[in-house]
């Protein structure tokens, strides 16, 4: 079974070896592949780090990186939903930091994703393209023209219910969906400019 729980040191290590031009990063269930997907031919985007945890680490961390995406969906419910369904129980490690495996919990998920969701959508070591990925083809032109690529074509969210490990989180959830509208749809978060 390959780890996926490190300290920052460790990840801020690994990005050392291997830089990044963007580091895209969310709390799965939110498309973060397909937006890699759009600029991966032309940005790195892929490392060692990212596979093992900077996919979904729980904060940015002062790496040499150009940029980074920070992506969401409107409804956290159905993204835990949709990565449940799928086996996806790695991604809730990788959002607990440190270097011990941490008991699977759903609460404890939603809390981080809570700390997550502050943490990439305030002033960083880097500028952050928040994006919120329900309504992303909104912004096409933006998004093209921030990374100068042409954007694939987008395909719907097949989760559209909460499943029922879920239902019992339905207060957190609703906290965190509320801060979730509160996001702008698409914005570059920091005085920097993008450079990639």
């Amino acid at each position: 079974m390959v780890r996926h729980n490190f300290t920052k040191e460790i990840v801020t290590e690994l990005f050392k070896k291997e830089p990044l031009d963007v580091w895209i990063n969310s709390f799965g269930g939110c498309r973060s592949n397909y937006i890699r997907d759009c600029i991966k031919d032309s940005y790195t985007t892929y490392n060692t780090a990212y596979e093992l945890a900077a996919c979904h680490y729980v904060t940015p961390l002062d790496v040499q990186v150009g940029s980074g995406i920070f992506c969401y969906t409107e409804d956290v419910g159905i993204a835990i939903s949709s990565q449940i369904k799928r086996g996806m129980y790695h991604n809730f490690q990788k959002l607990m930091g440190g270097n011990e495996e941490t008991p699977f919990d759903i609460g404890v998920w939603l809390e981080n994703i809570d700390t997550q969701i502050d943490n990439w959508t305030s002033p960083s070591h880097f500028p952050i393209v928040i994006i919120n990925t329900d309504v992303v083809g909104d912004y096409k032109e933006k998004f093209e023209e921030i990374y100068e690529v042409d954007m694939l074509p987008f395909k719907k969210r097949s989760t559209s219910e909460y499943i029922d490990e879920v239902k019992p989180y339905t207060e957190l959830i609703e906290k965190i969906n509320s801060k979730l509208r509160n996001l702008p749809n698409f914005n570059v978060n920091g005085k920097h400019n993008i450079i990639c």
